[in-house]
Order: structure tokens, then sequence, then C-alpha cells
């Protein structure tokens, strides 16, 4: 990333915030009061801090709330179709 110098960078996750199962929020570092629960353990403002001191970007965190935060290996049908809407938003990007 610090080679090809980004204006902006998206980062994808999981993430418990108020909304439905399957919903989509958009977040940015400054806007998060507390960290919402991610799928890992890094503090998304800390990984949003190195990446903009490393390329100057500016940071951008697009969760998608899942329906419970327990590990499981099957993904709840409010989130595939949240994916697949999400997927669609995205390759209508480039149509």
């Amino acid at each position: 990333m610090e080679r090809i110098k980004p204006l902006e960078v998206l980062v994808l996750d999981s993430g418990d915030f108020p909304g439905d199962p399957g919903e989509v929020g958009l977040f940015d570092p400054e806007d998060l009061l507390q960290e919402p629960f991610f799928s890992h353990r890094l503090p998304f403002k800390f990984l949003a801090s190195e990446i903009e001191k490393r390329t100057g970007a500016g940071v951008h965190l697009l969760l998608m709330k899942p329906k419970n935060v327990e590990f499981s290996e099957e993904l709840s049908p409010e989130v595939k179709k949240g994916m697949e809407n999400l997927l669609q938003a995205f390759l209508s990007l480039w149509k």
C-alpha cells in the first residue's frame, strides 16, 4: 500500500453496531466513540492510524452487522443476503 499511495482505503469487516443483521454501515475512525465488536482483535483506530501515516490516505470502515457475534462456520441468511447486495453494489460501480 505504501508503494501505490492510495487516496482512500476502504476496510471491510463484520462488526456489531445498531442496525439489522446484514445491514451495512460506513464509518470513519474519528466517528467511532468506542470500538464496535470486530472479527479480529486489532483496534480499527490503530489500523487506520498506521495506514494514514504510511500512505497519507483517508481510511474508512465498511461494516456488515452479523446476526450473532459467536464464532460460527455458517453465515445467517440475513448476512448472506447482505453480502450478495454489497457485491452487486460494488459490481455496479464497474459497469
